[in-house]
């Protein structure tokens, strides 16, 4: 009797280890596991059972695949696979992964999940000892592998208060005006012409009696790979805060062919860093993206800024399109990004621009940045 104890203990536990083994995923209500795998030159076929805890319907896509640790494709060439899960769902899939080099024999394999816009670790799957050994993912994960971001954000300004400008318009242009901004360029020289390269963009209080106020606080975002190009920034004044929203950082890699970057810094007066409270990545090939991103999805990045010259005829500014200020470079290390005195950069000017409701435009003559 007490032999067949040991042994019913013994079973019990190779079962649990075994289904632990499977588990591919088990986080946020989401479930996934493995059943069996099918191999064969080039491919693999991975069936699944899937299971949505949640009383409300979700879109899952499997992300990212590789075999034997290089990037790989479900049906048809694509990146992604979706599955669709109905409130409290629990259902059989099967997913075929295919390898570029179609007579490479299948050793591991590995793929990423994206719920609601937050995108895993990775699930992984090893194949050296015969049997299926799986690494499951999570959704909520911090230090599996390195993310694309340093959130750390540098404060290497002065913490002198913000420039203001004013400026005003008639009451027939406030009654039409739709908004009006404020924009902050660098000076680029080219040749015996100066021109505008705008990198800060300032919403406009525009009062009643068509007085207009902007502040700005004399800073510029800037990215490790190019610390000399200051980038696009909505900059936003409130009582107790400096926000700058950063915007047309473009990001590929093996998976991605396009992706723009947006992140909010947020700077309170006397602190030494910049928080990083809000970061978005828009991908075709997945959709809004939040939350941590994994460096390993990237590989390229680039910036670009338009460059206008100047033209002024009969009294009315016009500013036109004359060149592109990039930099495109590799990305092998998280990006970091500092906020830094703009005049650390370059020549600084300011100007006030007016969009109104009966479709024409104000552009005001550029003023420097001085106090």
């Amino acid at each position: 009797m007490k032999a067949f104890i040991i042994l019913l203990a013994a079973a019990v536990l190779f079962v649990s280890a075994a289904a632990e083994s499977s588990l591919l995923m088990q986080d946020q209500g989401l479930q996934f596991s493995l059943l069996s795998a099918d191999r064969t030159e080039g491919m693999v076929t991975l069936h699944l059972h899937c299971a949505n805890e949640e009383v409300w319907d979700r879109a899952i896509l499997l992300f990212a695949p590789r075999i034997n640790g290089q990037p790989a494709s479900f049906d048809y060439g694509w990146p992604a696979e979706e599955l669709l899960l109905a409130p409290l769902e629990q259902r059989e899939v099967s997913i075929s992964i295919f390898s570029d080099r179609p007579q490479e024999w299948v050793d591991t394999v590995s793929f990423r999940v994206i719920d609601a816009g937050f995108i895993s670790s990775e699930v992984q799957i090893d194949f050296h000892t015969g049997s299926a050994i799986c690494q499951p993912g999570t959704l909520l994960w911090q230090d599996p592998e390195a993310s694309l971001l340093d959130v750390a954000v540098p404060l290497t300004t002065s913490g002198a208060k913000p420039f203001l400008f004013e400026d005003h318009l008639s009451p027939e242009e406030t009654a039409d005006l739709d908004y009006g901004q404020l924009q902050v360029c660098l000076l680029v020289q080219d040749g015996d012409e100066t021109r505008l390269m705008p990198y800060a963009t300032i919403p406009a209080q525009v009062a009643h009696d068509g007085t207009v106020t902007a502040q700005y606080s004399g800073n510029a975002i800037v990215c490790s790979l190019a610390p000399h190009l200051p980038l696009r920034t909505k900059e936003e004044h409130a009582a107790d805060n400096c926000r700058y929203t950063v915007s047309d950082v473009t990001l590929a890699g093996p998976f991605i062919f396009y992706s723009t970057l947006q992140l909010t810094l947020t700077e309170t007066p006397g602190s030494q860093t910049a928080a990083c409270t809000e970061v978005m990545l828009d991908c075709f090939d997945t959709g809004p993206l939040h939350g941590t991103l994994p460096l390993a999805m990237f590989d390229t990045i680039r910036l670009a800024h338009p460059i206008y010259r100047v033209q002024q005829e009969q009294g009315v500014i016009r500013h036109v399109e004359a060149d592109v200020r990039e930099h495109t470079g590799s990305i092998d290390a998280p990006l970091s990004f500092s906020v830094v005195p703009a005049g650390s950069l370059g020549t600084v000017v300011v100007y006030f621009e007016y969009f109104f409701y009966s479709s024409y435009d104000i552009i005001r003559p550029a003023m420097p940045l001085s106090r």
